[in-house]
């Protein structure tokens, strides 16, 4: 889901250029788990919900069902934590009876952090708190492709410990890290931003081996044009403008 009540600079979702409230549907997420679930060996240990801002969806205790009706992972809710009182309270026993564990990322004003974990707790609630200031990650998206060396880093596919699953016209699709899995909304809005290449994601339509999730950990040809600095800026808000990716 893309939809967000912050407005970061640099989002490697490309929240703030995102044209209304795009939300994921249960049913694709459904499509989604059933299509890892029938291929294959791979194993999913944890889902985690995220955006954009996973609270202000519709029918997020219906996403929560399905995900732990097809899969046997833990699930995850990663919030910025804005709307707690008014999205998260009303739900919080009924996460809390669903064994949903709830991370906060902590935004420099944004919320009163340990105010809600105490309250969230107090109810029962399994929640998490990365205490550090939120910072921004530096992207650059640059029309001229660089060396990728052998080995490289990348923040955002973490050694293939993290892939984006998104579900398009019923076809579910595993892509090596959020940029390229997202750039067609940066594309929409500017009309440099590199087209990833099909090395960057997988049909899943065949049988799905660990192997398949761990290549993710390599460099693809989008990673010439893209560089993902450590979290070192101090966060903002977005203007929108095509500098900050």
């Amino acid at each position: 889901m893309h939809h967000c009540n912050l407005n970061c600079a640099g989002c490697a979702h490309f929240a703030p250029l995102a044209d209304g409230k795009w939300f994921l549907s249960p049913l694709d997420l459904r499509v989604g788990l059933m299509t890892l679930r029938e291929v294959g060996h791979a194993q999913i240990d944890l889902l985690r919900l995220f955006g954009g801002e996973p609270l202000l969806h519709p029918n997020l205790l219906e996403l929560v069902d399905v995900a732990q009706n097809e899969c046997t992972a833990k699930v995850q809710i990663l919030s910025n934590g804005a709307a707690w009182r008014t999205a998260l309270l009303p739900i919080a026993t009924q996460l809390r009876d669903r064994n949903v564990e709830v991370e906060f990322t902590h935004y420099p004003g944004v919320s009163d952090y340990k105010l809600a974990v105490g309250v969230l707790r107090g109810v029962g609630l399994n929640v998490e708190f990365k205490r550090r200031e939120k910072q921004m990650r530096h992207h650059a998206l640059s029309t001229t492709p660089r060396v990728v060396r052998e080995g490289e880093h990348c923040l955002m596919r973490d050694y293939g410990g993290s892939v984006q699953m998104v579900v398009e016209d019923g076809k579910t699709w595993l892509w090596s890290c959020p940029v390229p899995a997202y750039s067609h909304i940066a594309r929409a809005v500017f009309d440099d931003i590199p087209t990833p290449g099909e090395d960057c994601r997988v049909l899943v339509d065949h049988e799905l081996f660990n192997a398949d999730l761990e290549a993710f950990g390599k460099p693809t040809s989008f990673c010439a044009h893209c560089t993902v600095g450590a979290e070192n800026m101090q966060w903002r808000t977005s203007s929108k403008s095509r500098g900050e990716w």
